[in-house]
């Protein structure tokens, strides 16, 4: 899993301009404007990518939080 993450890491950051993954957030500061992108993803877009662009077919599901503590907790 965490080479997916790693992988996947390396996928965001290869991308340019305005994309599902980012947003663009422009500041006034100093009299002037500043923009830059800022990264908004969760399970949800992981899982996505891990479908869409890493194995071009569904193996991976987001599933509701269960009711008791996880064995296992994947954090982004």
């Amino acid at each position: 899993m965490r080479k997916l993450q790693h992988e996947f890491d390396i996928f965001i950051k290869s991308l340019k301009g305005n994309n599902y993954f980012q947003e663009y957030h422009l500041f006034k500061e100093d009299g002037g404007m500043r923009g830059f992108y800022v990264n908004v993803f969760g399970a949800e877009e992981f899982a996505a990518w891990i479908n869409v662009e890493k194995y071009k077919e569904q193996v991976i599901w987001v599933i509701p939080k269960p009711d008791t503590e996880p064995d296992l907790v994947i954090h982004f």
